[in-house]
């Protein structure tokens, strides 16, 4: 039975009240590969008004960001806050963020819609284990995409994954599935996917197929897969105070 929410995902600030301690880096930039093509080339350029991808999808469509300064794709989750990879974060030090903003809503002839600039930066963990970051913009669309922290989601899942492979407009993988991951170099909160990647596509979300609530962040090539870091892991990262999974 899957699980709901007891209270809003973003009722009351979460991650901005994490402690600047949270941020941490290893020598773990060194298990970064290149983004890979599983088997054949699914991937697929959105429309621009999303006729070719989930019907329930089209309205979150601009929840989808390209970033600007490196090849990277963040999705809005709320209250002006970017999921993404910690490895796609343009600083000197995670202490500063000036350099990092997002364009979102590119798609179709790729005009760029809304920008938003970094203001700070909430969350960033460059690891073995994970590579994911959040931050805070200024600018951010209406429409988010939420985590899903309820369901443990592995192999055998079908998640979708929509990201700006090589900087092009919006592009999505279409239906793929969360494999096991057996690259010795990466840990225990990484999963693989069969899910098409480009160089770009690095901190985009996979999203659960029957629920569209992010699941995971895509971070790199590992051997004949693609891995992301899981978010139900890090559930006291997202969860509000006094939030639980409540089963109806």
């Amino acid at each position: 039975m899957r699980c709901g929410w007891a209270l809003a995902l973003f009722a009351s600030p979460v991650v901005a009240a994490l402690p600047m301690g949270c941020i941490e880096a290893t020598d773990a930039k060194a298990t970064i590969a290149d983004e890979i093509i599983v088997g054949a080339n699914d991937l697929v350029a959105v429309a621009a008004d999303g006729a070719n991808v989930p019907e329930a999808m089209v309205p979150s469509l601009d929840a989808i960001g390209r970033m600007a300064a490196i090849a990277c794709t963040g999705t809005h989750i709320g209250d002006h806050r970017v999921l993404t990879a910690a490895h796609c974060l343009v600083a000197d030090s995670w202490d500063d963020c000036a350099n990092t903003s997002i364009e979102w809503g590119i798609r179709g002839d790729g005009r760029a819609g809304m920008v938003g600039r970094c203001q700070r930066i909430l969350f960033a963990e460059l690891t073995e284990d994970r590579d994911i970051a959040v931050f805070e913009v200024d600018e951010a669309p209406a429409v988010a995409l939420h985590p899903d922290l309820c369901r443990a989601h592995g192999p055998g899942d079908g998640v979708f994954l929509f990201s700006h492979p090589e900087r092009r407009p919006l592009e999505w993988s279409g239906r793929c599935v969360l494999e096991p991951l057996s690259v010795l170099a990466l840990g225990r909160d990484r999963i693989g996917s069969g899910c098409d990647t480009e160089p770009g596509s690095s901190g985009a979300a996979l999203l659960d197929e029957e629920t569209l609530e992010v699941v995971a962040v895509h971070n790199g090539g590992a051997g004949e897969l693609n891995d992301a870091t899981l978010l139900f892991v890090m559930s006291d990262l997202f969860a509000p105070e006094g939030f639980t999974c409540a089963c109806p």
